[in-house]
């Protein structure tokens, strides 16, 4: 039953922990959105557990893969990657216009993939839809492998400071450890004490039982002699 116990309660704490961890859950969706040059289709892909900074600054290391030149219009809060080369894609170059929202504290990245004459989506698009797909999950990846360090970096400030912690409990498990030995000193030496004095004790008794027979004998010899002298005056 303990062995039950421990083990439930083992899963238990590990749950917890895993809770704590970002979801690696790729999904993307696709919908038709606004950006500068009007409404498209564009893939949507959001992070639960995300800061616009670190999608923001993933992207644009990301998008230079591509070759194609990354700018940002702060005005319009876009992203523009001109002339990316995403061959499973398209043969000709491919423009690239992104909006990274944080919202709560979740991210979602609207991405609009211009193929040149049209935007890019699965139902007019089928055999290139996918490449778009491959090239967010790479990024997704990117993406998660950052909220793991920023997440590894929390555990291990946390760790640092249960660390401490123990540390202190350990230090005062110390000093009262040593308050129990100096009292079990002071305990001993009484106890030493109440022997030594057990012993005179005994002693004493010793002392007091002969002290106690010499005199009872003393006063029947007493009584013997008082009997004699009366005997005496009697004749």
């Amino acid at each position: 039953m303990k062995n039950l116990l421990l083990i439930v309660a083992l899963v238990t704490f590990q749950t917890s922990l895993f809770a704590q961890l970002p979801d690696f859950d790729f999904k993307v969706k696709e919908e038709t959105q606004s950006m500068s040059q009007g409404s498209a289709n564009a893939l949507v892909v959001s992070w639960p557990k995300a800061s616009e900074k670190t999608v923001s600054k993933n992207w644009k290391n990301y998008a230079k893969k591509f070759k194609g030149k990354v700018s940002y219009d702060r005005n319009q809060g876009e992203y523009f990657l001109d002339n990316a080369e995403l061959k499973d894609m398209s043969e000709n170059n491919v423009d690239v216009r992104t909006k990274i929202i944080q919202k709560g504290e979740g991210v979602e990245m609207i991405v609009w993939f211009n193929l040149g004459v049209t935007y890019l989506s699965s139902k007019e698009h089928g055999e290139r839809y996918p490449a778009a797909e491959n090239f967010l999950r790479k990024f997704d990846l990117m993406i998660y492998a950052e909220l793991m360090k920023e997440q590894l970096k929390v555990e291990e400030k946390k760790e640092k400071l249960m660390t401490k912690e123990l540390k202190k409990t350990q230090k005062a498990q110390e000093k009262e450890k040593k308050k129990i030995e100096k009292q079990q000193k002071t305990i001993d030496k009484a106890q030493q004490a109440i022997d030594e004095s057990e012993k005179v004790l005994d002693e004493q008794k010793t002392i007091e039982e002969k002290q106690a027979s010499e005199i009872e004998e003393q006063n029947q010899l007493i009584d013997l002699i008082n009997a004699k002298i009366k005997e005496a005056k009697k004749k």
